[in-house]
Parts: structure tokens; C-alpha cells; sequence
């Protein structure tokens, strides 16, 4: 359990009841200071819950769904999962659910793949990433690739979100390889994933890559790479594909494959911040 509370008699002004914000599950609580402002942040890796007492203004919420799965047979990578920065929210007081989008994992019918799955945060959702599969790769925050032999795309932003929290797939680049997954910043243009998007939110300092889509996996072309944070895939002729896992808590999309093995899309996160002066 992570508490965070401010004094007895408020910030702000009056003398109102005390500030406090508890997260349960799997969050951590951390400080850091931006130009004077300490901020008070909190994460989420995993599903938990966030209990809080008198409200919340100027927060900043960032949000990552799952990433998409690759497919068990030839065809795109995983579109990365749905990524979302809002800042400036006013919470309400109440005990929320927080929901971290699980990344894809595959299922015995290559056709389909196993769906990624949203992240929720005081009732702010962003989209999991869609499959790339051996036919049509499928919709999500970002799209999955298309597989072999005219498939196409899958289609970004499934959320219809302003600004978009992810972009579009690839369709085919050749009778026997996929396209790339779309990426949380940039389609694909091609057999690679779409590039991620960076983020300091954890500490201030760290840019880490999100949403990153993963590469397509070919039988006698050669696949693709996945942007950082995603996961690539590579198969030269008639040879098994080396594919690979999206990173999780970076909601990396998986990569193709040639035929056989498994590559599920990485989990999401969510991180929280707020200036504890300000409350």
C-alpha cells in the first residue's frame, strides 16, 4: 500500500479536511521537483486501486494499454498499445479502479490472435494494440501488420481519441511477409514496427520508449525489426522465424513469425503525478 498524504489543515487555503491519496496493488510512490514543484507520482505495473479523499487538481495522468500480439504463423507485428498523456485533470474523491492493459497472447487459430487490453485510470481508458495476424491485421490503439498476400493494415486509434494514441499498420510487403505493427508515435511504413513514444514521467530523467509497434515476421522474404520497446521478428528462406515478446510495461508490440512459436504484446502502465502544494 502507498500513501501519500498533506497536512490537517489543507494546502491552498481553509482549513478543510487532510489531503490524501492511497494506491493499493502493484504501485510505487515517488517524488521528484520540475522548476521548484515537487511532484507526487504514482505507478502502476499491474492492476491495483487508488483511494482518493478530498480530490485531486492538476494532474497529470499518463496511460498505455497492452501491446498486440504476432501472429504463430507468417504475417505483422503486433500494433503497440494505445498511449495517452493528459494533463491538468481535476479527480474527483472516490476510491478507483486502475486497470493495466495485459499485452496479446496467441491463440490456436492463427486467423484471430489473442486481443490486447485497455488501461483505465479514474475512468480515463486508452486502447490495447491490435493483432497482427496471417489475414487482415486487426484494430487497436495501434494497428496490427497485415499478413502474406494482400492483407491488410490494421487501423490505429481504435479509442477515436483527439490527439490519436496510435497509428496504423502495414499492409503485406510480399507474397510471403507481413508488415510491421503501427507505433504509439508513427505508422509503419513497411515490414519494421512504428516507432514508441518517449516518456520521463517514472523519474524525471528516464526516457523510456512506449507503444512501440513490433516487426513482421516472412518465410522466403525476410522480416522485419521492431521499434525499441516492441519486438522484432526476422525469417530468412523457407527458415524458422526468430521472433520475440514486447517489452512489458511498455506495451511493445510482438513480433511475426514464420511458422510456429509464440510472441505475445508487452503489458501497459500507469503513472500519475501531482504537486502536493498545490492540493
Amino acid at each position: 500500500m502507498a500513501n501519500f498524504y498533506g497536512s490537517g489543515i489543507g494546502f491552498g487555503g481553509g482549513g478543510g479536511a487532510a489531503f490524501e491519496v492511497t494506491s493499493t496493488g502493484a504501485a510505487s510512490v515517488t517524488t521528484y521537483t520540475i522548476g521548484g514543484d515537487e511532484y507526487t507520482v504514482h505507478k502502476f505495473t499491474s492492476s491495483g486501486s487508488t483511494l482518493v479523499a478530498t480530490g485531486i487538481t492538476g494532474c497529470d495522468v499518463f496511460i498505455l494499454g497492452g501491446g498486440g500480439v504476432g501472429p504463430t504463423g507468417p504475417g505483422g507485428g503486433g500494433g503497440g498499445g494505445g498511449y495517452r498523456v493528459l494533463t491538468n485533470q481535476t479527480i474527483a474523491a472516490g476510491n478507483y479502479t486502475q486497470t493495466v492493459g495485459a499485452g496479446g497472447t496467441t491463440t490456436d487459430d492463427i486467423n484471430t490472435g489473442g486481443g490486447a487490453t485497455n488501461s483505465t485510470c479514474f475512468g480515463l481508458s486508452t486502447s490495447g494494440g491490435g493483432a497482427g495476424i496471417v489475414t487482415n491485421g486487426k484494430t487497436g490503439g495501434s494497428g496490427g501488420g497485415g499478413g502474406y498476400a494482400g492483407s491488410l493494415g490494421g487501423t490505429g486509434n481504435a479509442g477515436g481519441y483527439s490527439p490519436v494514441e496510435g497509428y496504423d499498420g502495414y499492409p503485406t510487403t510480399g507474397n510471403y511477409a507481413g508488415g510491421g505493427g503501427g507505433g504509439s508515435s508513427a505508422a509503419s511504413t513497411g515490414k519494421n514496427g512504428g516507432a514508441g513514444t518517449d516518456n520521463t514521467y517514472t523519474d524525471n530523467s528516464t526516457s523510456t520508449h512506449y507503444g512501440a509497434g513490433g516487426g513482421a515476421g516472412g518465410s522466403i522474404q525476410c522480416g522485419g525489426a521492431g521499434a525499441a520497446g516492441g519486438a522484432g521478428a526476422v525469417a530468412g528462406f523457407k527458415g524458422t522465424g526468430v521472433n520475440g515478446n514486447g517489452t512489458a510495461n511498455q506495451g511493445g508490440g510482438g513480433g511475426g513469425n514464420h511458422n510456429g512459436g509464440t510472441s505475445i504484446g508487452g503489458s501497459g502502465i500507469i503513472i500519475f503525478r501531482y504537486v502536493l502544494a498545490n492540493q
